[in-house]
């Protein structure tokens, strides 16, 4: 069965691997990127891909309200919490700024969007699912990452509640 699927962070790597290889499959993925070259690009590499209404390419950075807003309006089945950001360097001298950077894109703005997808799916008793992309990094710290893989410590914490959480409301 065919599903609608956001996929944040699809502008690069992992992300714009899995958008395009869930089109492939007959799914409709709607791929998001944080910046306009992204967005161009990737819609470019559709096109020449031929996966027309399959891969749909909008702006979505997860820091922009104005964009947060908008991507709450697509009616999906997946939302895949891909995008994300990582500073290394010692935990002592990383600028607070870049901490709180860290967490707001890695953290605070996937559970955000999460919220408001669970709130409307919950609403419209709605059967869907979230996926978050973590790291080998939520399952130990090495030196020098203290700072990103705390933050994706905190996401396998927050998944692992809503897992919990949602599962009576037919919501993976």
């Amino acid at each position: 069965m065919s599903k609608t699927i956001l996929v944040t962070g699809a502008g690069s790597g992992f992300g714009e691997a899995a958008a395009i290889g869930m089109a492939r499959n007959g799914h409709r993925v709607i791929a998001s990127a944080q910046i306009s070259p992204q967005v161009h690009a990737l819609r470019r590499k559709g096109e020449e891909l031929g996966l027309g209404e399959r891969l749909i390419v909008e702006k979505l950075d997860l820091l922009d309200p104005y964009d947060l807003r908008h991507a709450q309006r697509w009616d999906i089945d997946v939302l895949w919490n891909n995008a994300g950001i990582g500073e290394s360097g010692p935990v002592s001298e990383i600028p607070m700024e870049l901490v709180r950077r860290n967490y707001e894109v890695n953290v605070f703005k996937p559970l955000e969007l999460t919220q408001a997808f669970a709130r409307k799916w919950v609403d419209e008793g709605k059967k869907a699912k979230v996926v978050f992309t973590s790291s080998m990094g939520g399952l130990f710290t090495p030196a020098g990452w203290g700072v990103y893989v705390s933050t994706k410590h905190a996401l396998e914490s927050i998944a692992e509640a809503l897992q919990q959480e949602l599962a009576p409301f037919g919501i993976k």
